[in-house]
């Protein structure tokens, strides 16, 4: 009887086990699938931003345009944004959206500033956010992890005195 006792718990204990196993190699390849479709969402979006700020830095330097031309050429970079985080919302975080979405909005009116102490102040809002959209997408990602890990992995620690004086900024800024 004790026997049949303890193979009936052997049992259980085994089938408990499998299915235990089973669910985490299915969590496990879903996982992979989902992080590869957010990741390709990510550098999509992020090539867009890229392709868009050079519109944009070309929009707030060019002072021939009156101001329907500028409002039509900002429209022509925010709304192909706006599109395609609403078409992918299902895989990018809410704050990213409003971030990339907005991070362009009032490029247009940079050159209606007489003032160029002004203009510039709106300009260099206009870079900080597409910065800051640059560095959210990459975090979002997950891919910054990713690097981390191979940074550390690979025990790379690139020196020059460009990366220090950059890395001195960083933390000056902070």
């Amino acid at each position: 009887m004790e026997n049949a006792l303890i193979a009936l718990v052997g049992v259980l204990v085994g089938i408990l086990c499998a299915e235990h196993f089973r669910r985490k190699n299915r969590i496990e390849f879903y996982s992979q699938k989902v992080f590869d479709k957010r990741l390709s969402i990510h550098e999509e979006l992020f090539g867009l931003m890229q392709d868009s700020y050079s519109v944009v830095s070309n929009l707030m330097e060019h002072e021939g345009l009156s101001e329907d031309e500028r409002k039509d050429i900002a429209s022509s970079v925010i709304i192909p944004i706006c599109e395609y985080t609403d078409k992918n919302q299902f895989y990018l975080d809410k704050y990213l959206t409003v971030q990339v979405s907005s991070a362009y909005m009032g490029a247009e009116d940079v050159m209606g500033y007489s003032d160029p102490v002004v203009r510039e102040a709106e300009k260099s809002k206009i870079m900080q956010a597409y910065a800051e959209s640059k560095d959210m997408i990459i975090s979002e990602s997950g891919a910054a992890e990713v690097f981390k890990h191979f940074k550390n992995i690979s025990k790379s620690n690139p020196d020059s005195s460009v990366i220090r004086y950059m890395k001195s900024l960083e933390k000056d800024k902070v």
